[in-house]
């Protein structure tokens, strides 16, 4: 038992390592409105391994720590929607369809970042009230073609990091067995 509760440990802390390494190096395609951060090819694992949940949370909050030009806004957000999007690709696993897991970290990732990358790239304003509603924002002239189209192009990242290289590692850890003797 003990041994289990270490080698999914182990893997977590792996998944979190390999995400942060991935992003590191690439930092300048990582982040903004357009972006392919290559460490989301990992947000398939937690379809065969729920530590790949904490893993990837983990590592996408040390990423942004650590290269993120938005600061704790990306800290925050951007790895509730990795914690999010991991997390419905585990559920997803019940259905046997990996093509199916990568669909969360497409749309979750899209909706979410594209939201405050568009505000914090100035594609709209958003104005901060003072005074006791200061944790309430009000967004003014919103612009939701403006939205869409970063959206779109922060979903098209994710389809890129997960139909070149996440699903076909998925295929590849299934089909030689790694899933079940690997890390």
């Amino acid at each position: 038992m003990k041994n289990n509760a270490l080698k999914k440990i182990v893997r977590g802390s792996a998944i979190a390592a390999a995400y942060v390494v991935l992003t590191g190096p690439f930092a300048i395609f990582s982040f903004g409105a357009i972006q392919v951060r290559l460490a989301e090819a990992l947000t398939i694992l937690p379809f065969f391994w729920p530590e790949a949940i904490a893993g990837l949370a983990v590592g996408c909050f040390i990423s942004n720590l650590l290269w993120s030009p938005f600061g704790v806004i990306d800290w925050t957000l951007g790895t509730f929607a990795t914690l999010l999007a991991a997390t419905l690709t585990f559920l997803l696993s019940r259905t046997k369809k990996i093509w199916l897991g990568a669909i969360p970290p497409i749309v979750i990732n899209g909706l979410v970042v594209g939201l405050y990358v568009s505000v914090l790239q100035g594609f709209f304003d958003i104005g901060i009230p003072q005074g006791l509603q200061g944790f309430t924002a009000t967004f003014t002239n919103f612009k939701i073609g403006a939205y869409m189209v970063v959206a779109g192009q922060i979903m098209l990242g994710e389809a890129v990091a997960l139909g070149v290289l996440g699903v076909p590692l998925a295929y590849v850890l299934k089909r030689t067995g790694f899933l079940n003797e690997g890390l």
